[in-house]
C-alpha cells in the first residue's frame, strides 16, 4: 500500500516539476521584456533632454546621443 501511495504521489510531483521550467521561462521572459521596455523608455527620454538638463546630470550631448542611439536589447 505504501508503494502505491509513493507511486501516486511521485506522479503528482513529476507533474509539478514539469510545470516549473515553463513558469520559470515565462518569468524570465517577462523580466527581460520589462527591462527592454525600461531601457527604450529611458533612452528616449534621455534623447529629449536639452543641454541645460544634460549639464545638470553631468552628461554631455555626445554621451547622451551615444547612449540614446543604442538598441534597447543592449545593456
Amino acid at each position: 500500500m505504501s508503494r502505491m501511495t509513493q507511486t501516486g504521489s511521485s506522479s503528482v510531483y513529476g507533474a509539478a516539476r514539469r510545470q516549473r521550467p515553463t513558469v520559470s521561462v515565462l518569468k524570465r521572459l517577462t523580466t527581460v521584456f520589462g527591462l527592454w521596455a525600461m531601457r527604450r523608455r529611458t533612452r528616449k527620454h534621455l534623447s529629449e533632454l536639452d543641454d541645460f538638463m544634460l549639464d545638470d546630470i553631468g552628461v554631455t550631448h555626445a554621451q547622451a546621443h551615444k547612449e540614446a542611439s543604442r538598441p534597447f536589447w543592449k545593456g
